[in-house]
This record gives C-alpha cells, structure tokens and sequence, in this order.
C-alpha cells in the first residue's frame, strides 16, 4: 500500500454494534467521511453477494471487521450460526478482500485459549478454545493465517464502553432494578475500555505498510476477576440503594469459559510505543460519560 493512511476509505462491519459506535465517537471529524459505519441489513458478512455488491459500487481500501456472534451462552447451543458469522463470513471476507485487494482488520477474542496458562498468554501462544464460541472465532482465525492474505488480528477481551451491551451497562441495570449481583470470582481477565481499543486500531491503520505481525493483543492494564470488575463498577457507579454483591462460580454455568485468559501486550508496546492505561483509570472515564440517574 503507497497511499498515505489518510487517503485511504475504511468499512466498518458490524459498525452500529459496540465497538464500531467506539470507532466512531473517537475518529476525527475530518475523517468520518473516509468510513462506513454498516450494519448486518447493509453489509451482511454472511451474504456473499450483498457484500460484493456494495464493494463493486463503493470504493474501500480496508475493512475492519467488527461483526462477529459473541454470545457466549447461545453460541454454545446454537454453534452452527456462530459458525456461520464468525467462521462463514471471515471467509466471505477473505474472498472480497482478495477479489479486491483489499486489507482486512478482524477482532478476535482471548477465548480462543483454554484457560490453563498461569501467565499473560502471548500472541505466539497456541490455542485451544474450550467451548463453541471460543472455537468459531479461533476458526475465523485461522481461516485468515492460512490465507496469506494482508490482514491483521487483534484479539481483546471484556469490552466494555458507554455503547451497546456489555457488562458494566448490565450491572448498572441490575443496580437500577435494586436485584442482588451475582458474579463470577473465579475467572480472571483484562477489561477493556472500547474507546482505548477504538484509538489502537486507528493507530494501526496509519501503520498498515509497516506492520510486522499478523496478531496483536490489545486490552487494558490490570487483569482482575469478574467478581472484582462488579466491585468497582458499583464503587464507580451511585446508588442510592445498597448493592449486594455475591461470590459466584463458574461451576454453575451451562458454559465453561476460561479461568485465566489474561492477554499479554508486549508486542504492541514495542511496535507501537504504547502502553495502554489501567482500566481502572478507562472506567472512571466511562462512567463519566454515562448519564446516571438511579
């Protein structure tokens, strides 16, 4: 790629969801005109001709794909459409982008490890993904590293943001509804501010040409259980009402999930010089930008 990161148009799959609106609310204003924010009734990456269609209309040079089946629960008794989107439509992607010549971005996860390692897994790390969800999107993976297409990875985990679904907003809901919290303690990961992960992937477009990696890990400082990520939410969040917090475990999940799928960041400090803030400090910042009114 010759042209200058700033000339290049950019689609965002899946752009209405949780972490396209992130993208979003942190691009430059005069950069919003270079991307498109789609959603599934418009760019359906599971619809192999709809997609060709718009790209045979639209010119893109680079497709972030933000698109992806990431409920865990439902994934686990319906693999077969996890399999459709995060493993069919990264393929229906990698066609487009060779058809075209196109760059792809994809977001993966840190469930495609097993949960066994004692240590931050590392991008190097091999995977083995432990329930139907983790499996789909390490096939998306893989599907991309066996393609020798341009293309890069970026797995994250436990987005959270002032958009769409996630965990803090559910806990702010339960608050809301004065229901006692039951939470996890017993996995431990990395929560991650969308909009911290929003700037990386901006960062990594303007440093496309110089890329060394296919696979980067992108998540906030600090790993933590779920159970300690609720703690501080409410902490963070006012209530007027006393919040009871239980201890749970995963033992009683219809879901295994991993204990341990803390992400190392070492490659993104040394390629791109940045070391991500804890999520401590992204929560405070989250939380500001939520109107509260329990």
């Amino acid at each position: 790629m010759t042209q200058k990161p700033f000339e290049f148009n950019y689609l965002v799959t899946g752009g209405t969801g949780q972490l396209g609106c992130c993208l979003e609310s942190v691009l430059p204003l005069n950069q919003k005109k270079q991307f498109y924010f789609l959603d599934k009734s418009i760019f359906d990456i599971t619809d192999r001709n709809q997609i060709h269609a718009f790209i045979k209309h639209n010119h893109v040079d680079i497709i972030i794909n933000c698109a992806a089946f990431t409920d865990v629960e439902k994934a686990e008794s319906n693999p077969e459409l996890a399999h459709q989107i995060n493993v069919d439509g990264v393929k229906n992607l990698l066609d487009l982008c060779h058809t075209h010549q196109l760059f792809l971005i994809h977001l993966s996860t840190d469930y495609v490890f097993n949960g066994q390692k004692k240590s931050p897994y590392t991008e190097s790390d091999i995977t083995s993904p432990i329930n139907q969800y983790g499996r789909s999107k390490n096939l998306g993976e893989q599907l991309i590293l066996q393609s020798k297409m341009k293309a890069a990875i970026i797995r994250s985990s436990w987005i959270f943001s002032s958009f769409g679904v996630n965990f803090l907003k559910s806990i702010r809901t339960q608050i809301r509804q004065n229901k006692s919290l039951n939470v996890v303690a017993n996995q431990f990961g990395n929560p991650t501010y969308g909009p911290d992960l929003a700037r990386f992937i901006l960062s990594m477009i303007h440093q496309i040409p110089t890329l060394n990696h296919q696979i980067y890990h992108f998540v906030n400082t600090g790993s933590v259980t779920w159970y300690d990520f609720a703690k501080e939410i409410i902490k963070q969040l006012p209530s007027k009402t006393p919040v009871s917090l239980l201890a749970g475990h995963q033992e009683n999940s219809k879901v295994k999930r991993p204990d341990y799928s803390v992400l190392d960041t070492t490659r993104i400090k040394k390629e791109f010089n940045l070391s991500p803030r804890h999520w401590k400090d992204a929560l405070v910042e989250c939380v500001s930008n939520i109107q509260y009114d329990v």
